[in-house]
């Protein structure tokens, strides 16, 4: 039989040899005891640390008498070579030479010999490298590996094993909890304590951990250990990151109900900015559901509300507790639609009317440094209360767009009275068969005739002819022709309490839970076991309930406005980031212009209310005025944008399709504006 590669790691660190037979194990022994081989010293037996209850056995429920309550005691060796320790920073690392004051210790409850907690001798907190916050214990699931004494440790929340960035000439390798492979992991050899190795204040918190691990998804006995001083509150946070998720959901229902409980939480976990604010705001909108304001602001500091889905193992208690609890929360309303807007002021009035006339209760809207105007509009209707405006300030790590959609579905508390929600972008609107349904919420209702979670929508791609110019008109009226078949891209559709962030085309769900995927048909879309492509893409396009219509690009003039507007702080002039997204526009653009030539005009029975609502929103204190003032000054920003396109200077190997932009751009420059 071939060797196993765990096998291979313990053979390097514990050497060639054939090894001595193991010393005698007493019969109360853990099945996993350690076999001591090699160059270390150590008693046969890891240390043992007995706790006595403060009360009589079974009288509070925390000690069973019925199950060892002791803990077993290691030293922690990679098996490739160095010592688990702390550093001064508090950092996790590998060291060549073991120093006991530093070296880490592993308590591993009898009770549970799954469970494994990372402590430091004189019980400082402690961090692996990319981990948010400092705790005094690092708390895991142990994995035996096969050959004895040798263990992976897998984080609680995902699968994400501890493993180490290589080390340099200066510095010790680093520890982490990555998402890769078993392969990566960093395999561990666990050698027993001497017993008056073990200073005072480690063995007592391995006394508390061993008190409460033959319970350990008991998560009110925590903080009744918690209050009567039977767990200091640094353990807190290891426990808690044990907890199964429905046990966890428990806590944080609990907790937000009983003030005097999340005191006592809070105070375990001074740092945790989640638990602080997000869960504390969280339940105060709980309380009354009342927005306070549509206006809103989401800061540069909202990039950490990506933290769920960009490396689950970085996530504070605090996160999980916030997102467990917002799936716990019951919504009142439908749906609502979420989406991200920059600069597309004149197209903003006819967009939120048709959705709103179709069924869309609210808007979330956030938005980021508008140049055109757009802001007077938006805030006009936000206060109205016809949207939520949210003001999405940029920030150096992540798109604003993908910041908005996490920021919503992690922190914004209003969100979660809506039992669905559509991403959208302003260029697509959402169509259904009016001989099948009359509402967006009708189509909902087909749905939920089956167990759902999200659903997705195919594309409609729709163009205009390379000569049409932009004019005073809906969207869906001036495009009626669209490329045949439907694009394999998809837009979604998702129950809002169930994820905990997004991208443009498909939702995360909380703790990457399955979750079912349906078309717009109601067949599956995707799940867990596709391997070959991502959820973003169908692989049978459908358009036959519902659908999206997509505006990518307009005309020519409002296509080179796309082109220009990345940039917040655009001046006329075409920097490189504009000259690099040319070759796609303009490959794009002629494409459609060429082959958009099947007449579609469902969306037209769709939009039969919308000029009642229009009628309605323009009469708002100051949206009317808003509006007109960004038309009058949309012809000259398209004149604009064009001008500065053909002023541009051509690049070296331009692409065919770009100087061909060029000169179709410069027809349209000196042609008459309607």
């Amino acid at each position: 039989m071939a060797e196993s590669m765990f096998s291979r790691l313990a053979r390097r660190v514990l050497g060639s040899a054939p090894p001595p037979q193991p010393p005698p194990r007493a019969p109360a022994a853990p099945l996993f005891a350690p076999v001591l081989r090699g160059d270390v010293t150590a008693p046969a037996q890891p240390a043992a640390m007995d706790r006595t209850p403060a009360a009589p056995a079974g009288d509070d429920g925390i000690s069973n008498p019925n199950k060892p309550n002791s803990a077993r005691i290691y030293r922690v060796r990679s098996a490739l070579g160095g010592w688990l320790a702390r550093d001064v920073t508090g950092q996790i690392c590998i060291t060549p030479a073991l120093d006991p004051n530093t070296g880490l210790l592993a308590v591993v409850p009898d009770a549970n010999t799954n469970f494994c907690f990372l402590i430091a001798p004189d019980m400082a907190p402690l961090r692996t490298q990319y981990d948010s916050g400092f705790s005094q214990s690092i708390s895991g699931h142990l994995l035996r590996t096969g050959a004895e004494a040798v263990f992976l440790l897998r984080h609680p929340f995902g699968p994400a094993f501890l493993a180490a960035h290589v080390a340099t000439a200066d510095t010790p390798a680093t520890v982490v909890f990555n998402h890769n492979t078993v392969d990566s992991a960093v395999a561990l050899v666990f050698l027993a304590a001497e017993a008056a190795a073990v200073p005072a204040v480690a063995a007592n918190a391995a006394g508390e951990i061993a008190a409460l691990a033959d319970r350990p998804h008991a998560a009110t006995l925590l903080l009744a250990a918690l209050r009567a001083g039977r767990l200091r509150p640094g353990l807190l946070e290891g426990f808690l990151r044990l907890l199964p998720s429905d046990e966890l959901t428990l806590f944080a229902r609990h907790i937000a109900t009983q003030p005097a409980d999340f005191t006592l939480v809070q105070q375990a976990l001074p740092n945790d900015t989640w638990l602080h604010k997000d869960f504390a705001d969280l339940v105060a909108w709980r309380t009354n559901r009342v927005a306070a304001t549509h206006h809103l602001t989401s800061p540069v500091s909202d990039e950490d509300a990506t933290l769920p889905v960009r490396s689950t193992p970085e996530m504070p208690v605090g996160l999980l507790l916030t997102s467990l609890l917002r799936a716990d929360t019951a919504p009142r309303r439908n749906l609502c639609m979420l989406a991200s807007a920059r600069n597309e002021g004149v197209y903003l009035l006819d967009w939120i009317a048709y959705h709103r006339s179709i069924g869309f209760e609210h808007i979330f809207l956030y938005t980021n440094d508008n140049t055109d105007g757009s802001d007077t509009l938006l805030q006009a209707l936000a206060n109205a209360g016809e949207i939520t405006l949210v003001q999405n300030k940029a920030g150096p790590h992540v798109g604003p767009q993908y910041k908005a959609y996490s920021q919503a579905l992690t922190r914004l508390p209003q969100i979660l009275d809506y039992r669905w929600t559509m991403i959208l972008d302003i260029d697509e609107y959402f169509v259904f068969d009016t001989k099948r349904y009359r509402t967006a919420g009708d189509v909902i209702a087909f749905q939920e005739t089956q167990d759902v979670d999200a659903i997705a929508y195919g594309w409609l791609l729709f163009g205009a002819g390379v000569d049409t110019n932009w004019t005073h008109a809906p969207t869906w009226r001036r495009f009626v022709n669209r490329q045949p078949g439907v694009n394999p891209h998809i837009k979604s559709m998702f129950r809002t309490n169930r994820f905990w962030g997004a991208q443009a085309h498909y939702p995360y769900a909380t703790q990457a839970k399955p979750f079912i995927y349906r078309t717009e048909q109601g067949d599956l879309h995707h799940h867990h076991g596709v391997t070959d492509r991502i959820p973003a893409f169908a692989t049978s396009p459908s358009a036959d309930h519902a659908w999206i219509n997509h505006y990518t690009l307009r005309t020519l003039p409002e296509a080179l406005w796309k082109l220009a507007r990345g940039q917040g702080d655009w001046t006329g002039k075409f920097d490189p980031r504009q000259a690099e997204f040319a070759p796609w526009l303009a490959r794009t653009f002629f494409n459609l212009a060429e082959t958009a030539t099947e007449d579609d005009r469902r969306i037209n029975a769709c939009a039969n209310g919308i000029a009642d609502e229009r009628e309605r929103l323009m009469a708002l204190p100051g949206v009317g005025d808003a509006e007109q003032a960004l038309r009058r000054a949309w012809v000259g920003q398209l004149r604009n944008a064009t001008a500065a396109f053909v002023g541009s200077a051509a690049e070296d190997g331009e692409i065919p399709e770009v100087t061909r932009l060029r000169m179709v751009a410069r027809e349209h420059h000196t042609k008459p504006r309607t």
